[in-house]
């Protein structure tokens, strides 16, 4: 649902002070970079998933049960990392980039 133009001037003040306020993160906000924690975790969450789902098949097939509850908590955090970086997991969805053009455009 679009916003409202009320909602939309009420937002361009907020961008407004935010500039004024803090330069620095108003130009952050602008970009989308999500800076050193994003790129981590686009490592380290595949590598989780990655390392749990080989380890519960490891752990299982030799009877070594810490083995396989680890393998499940990293496959499980891992699979959680991943939906809770995709799109998919925020709430807006895909509309993410449609948002983010409207604001370029002005």
């Amino acid at each position: 649902m679009p916003l409202s133009p009320e909602e939309q001037q009420r937002l361009k003040t907020i961008e407004r002070h935010l500039s004024l306020e803090d330069p620095d993160l108003a130009r952050k906000m602008r970009s989308g970079s999500g800076g050193t924690a994003v790129r981590v975790s686009h490592v380290w969450v595949p590598l989780m998933l990655l390392i749990g789902v080989m380890a519960l098949p490891v752990g299982i097939a030799t009877q070594l049960a810490i083995v396989a509850v680890l393998g499940f908590i990293l496959a499980a955090a891992g699979a959680y990392g991943a939906i809770g970086n995709s799109r998919f997991g925020h709430p807006e969805g895909n509309r993410l980039d449609e948002i983010r053009g409207q604001q370029e455009k002005r």
